[in-house]
């Protein structure tokens, strides 16, 4: 209030304030989930989306996720996730693990560079670095007695020569177990699919492919997709999804699914299974689509499914999906060898 209201009295002021609402337009209030809160099945009709026209021009980059998002066949009701964690919950654990990697890990370099700035004077500041280079040494000494003197055997001749040199007589280890693993192909009428995922780091740069071939071992199409900053897990359920979706889109019903992820492999008869949050529509779809097909799946070992673990650098290469009508050069040396049954060694 400036000074002309202040030179007025408290009924002055009293007028003064009700000719300005009355000049004013009508304020009505109405609650905030009203406006600001729409459902999701707002934007949802016939099983797909209707981003309304403002909201895509508006936001474009949003609305073209959204559009890019599964719908459940099954109809579901909505519901609020934690998006840092993979089982949708807000733990502790997931808590603690989010402002965790929010904080910058200091290497040993950084460690030690930090403890010798310390402000003292010159006699404290060597008492100072004779405590620090003495505690490193005790740990070091710790380090060494645990690693030179610990039951175990070693691996490789560079390793015999390293033991031998610090006076420590090398211990040979057991001779490995050698495996036959050999790719089968399916009876016909089946296609089998071979999926894998790759995530380097875990997580890290992560992507999945998978390759379709008949009966008699002939290529039908392969597939490679980059997922992003993800977990391997992560990338071998999404390599199975796809795979499911893809068959069911070209009518082929008959399935023979195989993987090397012994994890993936075990969800298919899990009943307690759940998977990441934001592919949990996704499977829930396929779920319902292997029901509609004759499907079986089944578990090989990497050495078996070099075709698929093959296409990993085309995966990562690659920025969105990608689908192979003909077989990639790098895969052709691996059919070749599917297909005539040369197997591969797997040392265990």
């Amino acid at each position: 209030m400036g000074w002309q209201g202040r030179l007025l009295s408290m009924a002055g002021r009293t007028q003064l304030v009700q000719s300005v609402f009355q000049r004013t337009r009508k304020i009505v209030t109405i609650r905030w989930a009203q406006v600001c809160a729409p459902k999701l099945e707002d934007f949802i009709s016939h099983q797909s989306w209707q981003v309304p026209p403002f909201f895509c021009q508006a936001f474009p980059l949003l609305a073209r996720q959204i559009s890019d998002l599964a719908l459940p066949l099954i109809d579901e009701s909505d519901m609020l996730i934690w998006e840092p964690s993979t089982s949708d919950d807000l733990t502790f654990s997931v808590g603690y693990d989010f402002l965790r990697h929010h904080n910058t890990v200091k290497d040993w370099a950084y460690f030690w560079k930090s403890y010798c700035r310390k402000p003292f004077s010159s006699q404290l500041f060597n008492l100072w670095l004779a405590v620090g280079m003495f505690t490193f040494m005790a740990l070091w000494k710790a380090r060494n007695k645990l690693s030179l003197f610990a039951p175990g055997h070693y691996k490789g001749v560079l390793d015999a020569r390293l033991l031998a040199s610090l006076g420590v007589a090398p211990k040979g280890g057991k001779a490995p177990r050698i495996q036959h693993v050999l790719w089968q192909p399916p009876f016909f009428p089946w296609i089998k699919v071979n999926t894998d995922g790759l995530a380097k780091g875990n997580p890290g740069p992560a992507a999945c492919r998978g390759v379709f071939r008949d009966a008699s071992g002939g290529f039908l199409g392969s597939f490679c997709h980059s997922l992003g900053w993800k977990t391997s897990f992560y990338s071998e359920l999404y390599a199975v999804i796809l795979a499911i979706e893809i068959a069911h889109d070209k009518g082929w019903v008959y399935l023979w699914l195989e993987s090397d992820s012994v994890s993936v492999v075990a969800c298919f008869s899990s009943r307690s299974f759940s998977p990441p949050w934001n592919l949990r529509v996704r499977w829930n779809n396929c779920l319902s689509i292997i029901r509609q097909m004759n499907f079986r799946y089944s578990h090989i070992f990497r050495e078996g499914n070099m075709v698929a673990d093959k296409m990993a650098n085309l995966g990562l290469s690659n920025a969105s999906f990608t689908w192979y009508d003909n077989p990639p050069t790098e895969l052709h040396g691996f059919l070749q060898a599917d297909y005539l049954g040369i197997p591969n060694y797997r040392f265990s």
